[in-house]
């Protein structure tokens, strides 16, 4: 079993996946694969995704909340 992920690595994981974006969508455009208002779209979620984890992780970094997953167990920070 793979361990637990931690805000640390969802951050990373965020921030991998908003890069690859970034560097796909304008082929995708370009190809007619993808319009560029879904490419915007797409990547400010993705955005939005990475500050609220970032958020989230210096609130449980301070102390703030505690964040547990879906089975109820602490997630680290």
């Amino acid at each position: 079993m793979t361990d637990k992920p931690t805000l640390e690595t969802m951050v990373a994981c965020a921030a991998r996946e908003l890069a690859l974006r970034r560097n796909v969508y304008p082929k995708w455009i370009t190809t007619g694969r993808m319009k560029p208002e879904e490419a915007e779209k797409e990547i400010a979620n993705m955005e939005g995704i990475l500050a609220c984890l970032k958020g989230l992780r210096i609130l449980a970094t301070n102390g703030g909340i505690r964040i547990t997953d879906h089975e109820g167990q602490k997630v680290q920070p």
